[in-house]
Protein backbone atom coordinates (compact mmCIF):
# COMPACT_ATOMS: atom_id res chain seq x y z
CA UNK A 1 0.00 0.00 0.00
CA UNK A 2 2.54 2.34 0.98
CA UNK A 3 4.48 1.66 -2.40
CA UNK A 4 1.71 2.25 -4.08
CA UNK A 5 0.89 5.86 -2.49
CA UNK A 6 4.44 6.77 -3.01
CA UNK A 7 4.21 5.84 -6.49
CA UNK A 8 0.65 8.09 -7.17
CA UNK A 9 2.86 11.29 -5.20
CA UNK A 10 5.96 10.87 -7.23
CA UNK A 11 3.34 10.93 -10.56
CA UNK A 12 1.14 13.49 -9.43
CA UNK A 13 4.63 15.70 -8.95
CA UNK A 14 5.80 14.95 -12.72
CA UNK A 15 2.35 15.92 -13.90
CA UNK A 16 2.56 19.20 -11.56
CA UNK A 17 6.35 19.51 -13.21
CA UNK A 18 4.29 19.43 -16.50
CA UNK A 19 1.63 21.42 -16.09
CA UNK A 20 4.20 24.43 -14.44
CA UNK A 21 6.00 24.73 -17.76
CA UNK A 22 2.99 24.33 -20.26
CA UNK A 23 1.01 27.11 -18.05
CA UNK A 24 4.36 29.58 -18.65
CA UNK A 25 3.47 29.20 -22.40
CA UNK A 26 0.31 29.78 -21.85
CA UNK A 27 0.75 32.67 -20.03
CA UNK A 28 3.02 34.18 -22.66
CA UNK A 29 0.05 33.69 -25.33
CA UNK A 30 -2.25 35.28 -23.12
CA UNK A 31 0.31 38.56 -23.68
CA UNK A 32 1.31 37.98 -19.48
CA UNK A 33 5.36 38.59 -18.69
CA UNK A 34 6.70 35.56 -17.47
CA UNK A 35 9.52 36.33 -14.59
CA UNK A 36 12.10 33.93 -13.45
CA UNK A 37 14.21 34.23 -10.46
CA UNK A 38 17.49 32.68 -11.39
CA UNK A 39 19.51 31.12 -8.55
CA UNK A 40 22.42 33.15 -6.76
CA UNK A 41 26.03 31.91 -6.85
CA UNK A 42 27.03 33.59 -3.50
CA UNK A 43 25.27 36.22 -1.27
CA UNK A 44 24.38 39.65 -2.46
CA UNK A 45 23.90 38.36 -6.22
CA UNK A 46 20.46 38.85 -7.85
CA UNK A 47 19.13 37.67 -10.82
CA UNK A 48 16.29 37.45 -12.88
CA UNK A 49 14.53 36.98 -16.45
CA UNK A 50 11.61 38.16 -17.81
CA UNK A 51 10.05 37.13 -20.87
CA UNK A 52 7.37 38.36 -23.10
CA UNK A 53 5.79 38.45 -26.31
CA UNK A 54 5.87 41.97 -28.53
CA UNK A 55 3.48 42.33 -31.27
CA UNK A 56 5.72 43.52 -33.70
CA UNK A 57 7.83 41.34 -36.46
CA UNK A 58 11.42 40.36 -34.79
CA UNK A 59 13.23 42.83 -37.10
CA UNK A 60 11.39 45.99 -35.81
CA UNK A 61 11.82 44.71 -32.29
CA UNK A 62 15.66 44.64 -32.77
CA UNK A 63 15.58 48.01 -34.84
CA UNK A 64 14.20 49.47 -31.23
CA UNK A 65 16.88 47.81 -29.06
CA UNK A 66 19.47 48.49 -31.01
CA UNK A 67 18.80 52.56 -30.28
CA UNK A 68 20.28 52.14 -26.95
CA UNK A 69 20.75 55.85 -26.65
CA UNK A 70 17.45 56.59 -26.63
CA UNK A 71 16.59 53.78 -23.36
CA UNK A 72 16.32 56.98 -21.05
CA UNK A 73 13.23 57.90 -22.46
CA UNK A 74 11.30 55.05 -22.28
CA UNK A 75 12.78 52.08 -19.77
CA UNK A 76 11.67 52.14 -16.06
CA UNK A 77 14.40 54.23 -13.30
CA UNK A 78 17.06 55.38 -16.43
CA UNK A 79 18.56 58.95 -16.05
CA UNK A 80 21.10 58.55 -18.51
CA UNK A 81 22.25 55.91 -21.67
CA UNK A 82 24.90 57.24 -23.49
CA UNK A 83 25.88 55.13 -26.05
CA UNK A 84 30.21 55.32 -26.38
CA UNK A 85 32.73 54.67 -28.99
CA UNK A 86 34.75 51.48 -27.50
CA UNK A 87 37.83 53.90 -28.58
CA UNK A 88 37.25 55.31 -25.27
CA UNK A 89 38.66 51.82 -23.95
CA UNK A 90 41.70 53.43 -23.47
CA UNK A 91 40.87 56.07 -21.64
CA UNK A 92 38.88 53.84 -19.03
CA UNK A 93 41.84 51.57 -18.32
CA UNK A 94 44.09 53.87 -17.50
CA UNK A 95 42.70 54.25 -13.81
CA UNK A 96 41.02 51.07 -11.54
CA UNK A 97 38.57 53.62 -9.79
CA UNK A 98 36.12 56.55 -11.21
CA UNK A 99 34.20 58.86 -9.18
CA UNK A 100 30.36 59.73 -11.77
CA UNK A 101 31.39 62.89 -12.34
CA UNK A 102 34.56 62.30 -14.06
CA UNK A 103 33.90 59.18 -16.08
CA UNK A 104 30.83 61.71 -17.11
CA UNK A 105 33.48 64.29 -17.93
CA UNK A 106 35.64 61.57 -20.07
CA UNK A 107 32.80 59.89 -22.07
CA UNK A 108 31.37 63.03 -22.77
CA UNK A 109 33.79 63.50 -25.84
CA UNK A 110 33.32 59.50 -27.22
CA UNK A 111 29.32 59.65 -27.14
CA UNK A 112 27.44 58.00 -30.40
CA UNK A 113 24.50 58.50 -31.96
CA UNK A 114 24.34 54.86 -33.29
CA UNK A 115 26.34 51.29 -32.96
CA UNK A 116 29.25 51.93 -35.63
CA UNK A 117 30.15 47.62 -35.38
CA UNK A 118 29.04 45.00 -32.88
CA UNK A 119 30.95 46.39 -29.94
CA UNK A 120 30.47 49.64 -27.96
CA UNK A 121 30.64 51.00 -24.95
CA UNK A 122 27.29 51.91 -22.96
CA UNK A 123 27.08 54.46 -20.07
CA UNK A 124 23.89 54.55 -17.72
CA UNK A 125 22.39 55.78 -15.00
CA UNK A 126 19.28 54.40 -13.32
CA UNK A 127 17.34 56.19 -10.57
CA UNK A 128 17.00 54.54 -7.20
CA UNK A 129 14.33 55.54 -4.32
CA UNK A 130 15.22 56.86 -1.36
CA UNK A 131 17.96 56.05 0.74
CA UNK A 132 19.87 54.24 -2.08
CA UNK A 133 22.23 56.76 -4.28
CA UNK A 134 21.96 56.53 -8.06
CA UNK A 135 23.59 53.46 -9.48
CA UNK A 136 25.80 54.49 -12.66
CA UNK A 137 28.02 52.20 -14.19
CA UNK A 138 30.08 51.95 -18.08
CA UNK A 139 29.39 48.58 -19.52
CA UNK A 140 30.73 46.81 -22.85
CA UNK A 141 28.19 45.76 -24.90
CA UNK A 142 28.53 43.04 -27.86
CA UNK A 143 25.58 42.21 -30.42
CA UNK A 144 25.43 39.01 -32.93
CA UNK A 145 22.77 40.19 -35.28
CA UNK A 146 22.68 37.21 -36.66
CA UNK A 147 21.21 35.49 -33.44
CA UNK A 148 19.35 38.62 -32.46
CA UNK A 149 21.45 38.74 -29.22
CA UNK A 150 22.90 41.75 -26.96
CA UNK A 151 25.26 41.32 -24.07
CA UNK A 152 26.79 43.07 -21.75
CA UNK A 153 29.40 43.24 -18.69
CA UNK A 154 29.83 46.64 -16.41
CA UNK A 155 33.91 48.30 -16.78
CA UNK A 156 33.46 50.47 -13.82
CA UNK A 157 30.89 51.97 -11.79
CA UNK A 158 29.36 51.62 -8.21
CA UNK A 159 27.76 48.44 -8.76
CA UNK A 160 29.85 45.32 -7.99
CA UNK A 161 29.32 43.72 -10.77
CA UNK A 162 26.36 43.29 -13.66
CA UNK A 163 26.24 41.24 -16.63
CA UNK A 164 23.22 40.72 -18.72
CA UNK A 165 21.15 40.11 -21.88
CA UNK A 166 18.54 40.75 -24.68
CA UNK A 167 17.29 37.80 -26.70
CA UNK A 168 14.74 37.78 -29.56
CA UNK A 169 13.55 34.89 -30.95
CA UNK A 170 9.84 34.68 -33.68
CA UNK A 171 6.88 33.91 -31.43
CA UNK A 172 5.56 30.90 -33.20
CA UNK A 173 4.28 31.68 -36.47
CA UNK A 174 2.54 34.54 -35.78
CA UNK A 175 4.80 37.54 -36.73
CA UNK A 176 5.25 38.77 -33.26
CA UNK A 177 8.52 38.49 -31.32
CA UNK A 178 9.29 37.08 -28.11
CA UNK A 179 11.80 38.94 -26.18
CA UNK A 180 13.90 37.69 -22.93
CA UNK A 181 15.55 39.97 -21.09
CA UNK A 182 18.21 38.59 -18.37
CA UNK A 183 20.37 40.26 -15.65
CA UNK A 184 22.70 39.16 -12.47
CA UNK A 185 24.47 41.87 -9.90
CA UNK A 186 25.64 41.87 -7.47
CA UNK A 187 24.65 45.58 -6.08
CA UNK A 188 26.71 46.08 -3.20
CA UNK A 189 23.85 48.06 -1.41
CA UNK A 190 23.89 47.96 2.30
CA UNK A 191 20.31 46.87 2.30
CA UNK A 192 18.07 44.11 3.50
CA UNK A 193 17.91 41.33 0.56
CA UNK A 194 14.19 41.36 0.29
CA UNK A 195 13.89 44.88 -0.50
CA UNK A 196 16.50 44.76 -3.18
CA UNK A 197 13.87 41.46 -4.16
CA UNK A 198 11.30 43.65 -4.06
CA UNK A 199 12.82 46.08 -6.57
CA UNK A 200 14.44 43.17 -9.03
CA UNK A 201 10.82 41.54 -9.06
CA UNK A 202 9.10 45.24 -10.01
CA UNK A 203 12.05 46.07 -12.86
CA UNK A 204 12.06 42.32 -14.82
CA UNK A 205 8.38 42.99 -16.22
CA UNK A 206 8.70 46.65 -16.19
CA UNK A 207 11.41 46.52 -19.23
CA UNK A 208 9.40 44.26 -21.06
CA UNK A 209 6.46 46.66 -20.64
CA UNK A 210 8.60 49.67 -22.00
CA UNK A 211 9.98 47.81 -24.91
CA UNK A 212 5.91 46.79 -26.10
CA UNK A 213 5.06 50.59 -25.36
CA UNK A 214 8.45 51.79 -27.24
CA UNK A 215 7.78 48.86 -30.31
CA UNK A 216 4.41 50.43 -30.68
CA UNK A 217 4.87 53.85 -30.95
CA UNK A 218 8.12 52.87 -33.23
CA UNK A 219 5.20 51.30 -35.54
CA UNK A 220 2.94 54.32 -35.52
CA UNK A 221 5.67 57.08 -35.91
CA UNK A 222 6.94 54.75 -39.34
CA UNK A 223 3.18 54.59 -40.72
Amino acid sequence: MGRRCGLAALACLLAAGSAVAATAEERLARGEIVVTRLPAAHKGVLGGQSRGVVAAPLDRVWAVLNRSCEFADYMPNFLESWLIDRAAMADVGERHSWQRDQLEVTMEEYRLVDWPGDTVLFYNVLDMPFPVSDRWYLLEMTREPAEHLIRWSQLVGNLKSTDGSWQLVPWLDTGHTLATYTTISEPGIELPGFILDIGLNQSLPGVIKALRKRVMQSGKAGS
